[in-house]
Parts: structure tokens; C-alpha cells; sequence
């Protein structure tokens, strides 16, 4: 037998640095993980209030705006409706500022869109691990199904 089939599954896992030894200890991971995203979700409502203190609908033509989480790209810029023909996702560079001439508050759209970048980045991280510790929680859970009635 080789050297990897005849190791235990714990030792397999400490072999790959697995972040938890049981399903048990997955399943704690994922309440944890649960708990941040929505910690995380509440800073972009935050987020989003925010743009929308400074900047109201009708004052400039975008807006920031929290989507689906499947995309892993929570926060958005759109195109307000009432400066275009229907709403869509813009970028935010020089091209958009000066078009939309907010260039005289360059600083604080920098700094949203700091913030911007910065939670979608640890929120995307913490959906996908979500994503997998289920898949990898579903797949255990099927392959312990299997042993017992084989």
C-alpha cells in the first residue's frame, strides 16, 4: 500500500494544513463564517446609507448599490435612472467623474469607493469560503452516507 492511502484522515489533513480535523469543527468554521458575512452585509447598508447622506439620488447621476451575493461583488456603482435611459452598472474612473461632474468631490468619491473596494474584497472571501465549507460539509456528509449503507 502507498504512503498516502495508508495515513488516517486525520493525519491526511494535518498533512495538507486542513483548518479542521472533524465536520464538527467545519461546521463551527461556517457558523463563523455565516456571522461575518452578515457583520459585513451590515457595513455595505451602512455603506450605502452613507453615499446616499452625501449624495442623493437626484444630485448626481450614480449611485453606489448593494446586488446578489452570487456575483461576490456585493457593492456597485449604477447609472441613476433619472440621468439615463435605464439603470446600469458604471466604473468608477476619471472618464465617469468628469462626465458626470463630480469631480468637485473627487476626494470623498475616492473614499467611498475605497471602502468600496476594500468590502467587496474580504466580503467576496468570505462567500466563496462559505460557498466551498458547504460543498465540502454536503460531499462529507454523502460519502459518510455511502460508507454506512455499503
Amino acid at each position: 500500500m502507498s504512503y498516502l492511502i495508508s495515513l488516517s484522515a486525520r493525519e491526511w489533513r494535518k498533512q495538507l494544513h486542513f483548518p479542521y480535523i472533524s465536520i464538527d469543527q467545519a461546521k463551527v468554521k461556517l457558523f463563523d463564517l455565516e456571522c461575518e458575512k452578515d457583520r459585513l452585509k451590515s457595513l455595505a447598508d451602512n455603506l450605502v446609507s452613507e453615499w446616499n447622506l452625501n449624495f442623493p439620488r437626484a444630485s448626481v447621476p450614480i449611485y453606489l448599490t448593494r446586488v446578489s451575493d452570487k456575483s461576490l461583488t456585493t457593492l456597485r456603482w449604477r447609472r441613476s435612472k433619472t440621468h439615463s435611459a435605464k439603470a446600469s452598472q458604471v466604473s468608477l474612473d476619471s472618464e465617469t467623474m468628469e462626465f458626470f461632474h463630480i469631480k468637485e468631490h473627487r476626494s470623498l468619491v475616492f473614499k467611498f469607493e475605497s471602502l468600496r473596494l476594500d468590502l467587496n474584497h474580504q466580503l467576496s472571501i468570505v462567500l466563496y469560503q462559505i460557498q466551498r465549507l458547504n460543498t465540502y460539509i454536503s460531499e462529507t456528509n454523502s460519502l459518510s452516507l455511502l460508507r454506512k449503507s455499503a
